[in-house]
């Protein structure tokens, strides 16, 4: 985010995080995971009139014109994350 701040054009959108895909599903296991909570993501049964909605942010602008890599593996974000959160 301070490289963004600090190197970024003003008024230009860019997309961080990752560009790995996964589902609400997976995200909500690698976040119970550390906390050894049980989680689970509400899913409903699919409707056949409405195709499934994915979100896979493009984070190319952000890695090109910036130079930033997705250098923390989410397992290891979340963790920190918990463990600043429980300091």
């Amino acid at each position: 985010l301070l490289t963004l701040l600090l190197r970024g054009k003003s008024g230009r959108a860019y997309n961080v995080g990752s560009d790995a895909g996964l589902t609400v599903d997976e995200l909500a296991q690698a976040v119970a995971r550390p906390g050894q909570a049980v989680a689970r993501a509400a899913a409903g049964a699919a409707d056949a009139a409405c195709p499934p909605q994915h979100y896979l942010p493009d984070i190319a602008r952000a890695r090109d014109e910036l130079g930033l890599k997705v250098l923390i593996p989410l397992d290891d974000a979340i963790e920190r994350t918990l463990r600043w959160y429980t300091a």
